[in-house]
C-alpha cells in the first residue's frame, strides 16, 4: 500500500536537482496495478528479491490497498475493469500483478480475500472480487485532500531490489495510519531518491511530523529530509516561479482521476451510482 502518495523536518542533504516545472501538486508514481505495470514498481526491483508467501494477512493487505480510497480512484486499469463488470475484477487478473506473483497458490489468495471484514467481497465461485462499500471523495469521507495529509521524504539513495518494500516498512513502523508510499520517479523512470507518503488523516500526518522533529527518521544511518507535501509543493513553486517554460514536445502526464469521471457523468458513473444506491438500501435493511 496502493499509495500511490504519495513524507517529512531534519537535516537536509545536498540540494536536489530537479528538471521539472512545478505544478500545484507534483506527479506521483502509480502504485501498481494499472495493467500491473508500475505499482510503485521500480525499474530495478524484482519480485525474486522478496520471498514467496502464503501469509493471508499480507495478501489481504495488498489487495485491500488496490481497492482502497487511496489507490482505486487513481488506478485506471483497475477502475475501468471494475466498471465494465458491475464492480467485479477477476482474482486471477489481480494475482498476476507484480506485487502479487509471490503469493501462491491462487486458492490462498481467494481464501485471504474472503476474510476481508469491511472493504471487499468475493463471489460465490471464488473467481471475482470487488469493493462492497461505495467510493466517496475524500471531502465526503472526512479524510480531506491528499495534499493536506501527505509528506515528502528525501534521502533514500540508490534504488535496490527491495526499496519499495523497505521504505513501506520504515514508515509503517512509525505510524499505523500510513495509506500509501509512492516512490518518485523521473521521466526515464529512474528513482529520485524521494517519496510521497499519504496518511489516512491530516491529524495522523501532523503527529508523524511532530514525532520526527524529536527523533529524526533515518535511512542507512543518515537523517532523512522530511516535510509536509504542501510545504514541498510551495517550496518548488517559489523556486521555479521565474523559470522559463520547458521547450520542445514536453507534455505532463495526466493522472487518472475516477472522481472527475464521476463528477462529469462519464463512463462507469451510472453503474457506480447504482451500486451506491443498492449499498445504502441493503444497509437500511440490516438496521
Amino acid at each position: 500500500m496502493s499509495s500511490a502518495a504519495e513524507t517529512p523536518a531534519t537535516t537536509a542533504p545536498a540540494p536536489e536537482k530537479v528538471a521539472e516545472t512545478p505544478v500545484a501538486e507534483p506527479v506521483q508514481a502509480s502504485t501498481e496495478s494499472e495493467a500491473s505495470k508500475t505499482e510503485a514498481a521500480p525499474t530495478v526491483a524484482t519480485q525474486e528479491a522478496v520471498p514467496p508467501s502464503e501469509e493471508e494477512l499480507e495478501i489481504l493487505k495488498q489487495v485491500e490497498f488496490y481497492f482502497s480510497d487511496s489507490n482505486f480512484p487513481q488506478d485506471k486499469f483497475l477502475w475501468t475493469t471494475a466498471q465494465k463488470n458491475n464492480g467485479w475484477v477477476p482474482i486471477a487478473v489481480i494475482a498476476a500483478f507484480k506485487r502479487m506473483k509471490r503469493f501462491q497458490p491462487l486458492e490462498k489468495v481467494v481464501g485471504a480475500l474472503r476474510k476481508s471484514k469491511e472493504l471487499l467481497e468475493v463471489d460465490e465461485k471464488g473467481e471475482n472480487v470487488r469493493r462492497k462499500v461505495p467510493l466517496l471523495p475524500p471531502t465526503k469521507t472526512g479524510a480531506g485532500p491528499i495534499l493536506e495529509r501527505s509528506v515528502y521524504a528525501k534521502g533514500f539513495g540508490e534504488e535496490t531490489a527491495t526499496t519499495q518494500f523497505d521504505v513501506e516498512k520504515l514508515f509503517e513502523s512509525q505510524s499505523e495510519a500510513v495509506a500509501s508510499v509512492r516512490l518518485r520517479r523521473a521521466d526515464d523512470n529512474a528513482f529520485k531518491g524521494s517519496v510521497f507518503v499519504e496518511f489516512k488523516t491530516a491529524d495522523a500526518m501532523n503527529a508523524f511530523l511532530e514525532k520526527v522533529k524529536v527523533t529524526p527518521l533515518q535511512w542507512n544511518g543518515q537523517d532523512l529530509t522530511i516535510m509536509s507535501k504542501k510545504a514541498y509543493v510551495d517550496m518548488k513553486a517559489e523556486q521555479y516561479k521565474d523559470a522559463p517554460p520547458k521547450q520542445g514536445n514536453f507534455r505532463r502526464r495526466r493522472r487518472f482521476d475516477a472522481f472527475k469521471l464521476m463528477d462529469h457523468g462519464k463512463s462507469g458513473n451510472r453503474q457506480h451510482q447504482k451500486r451506491k444506491r443498492n449499498f445504502h438500501r441493503q444497509d437500511k435493511e440490516k438496521k
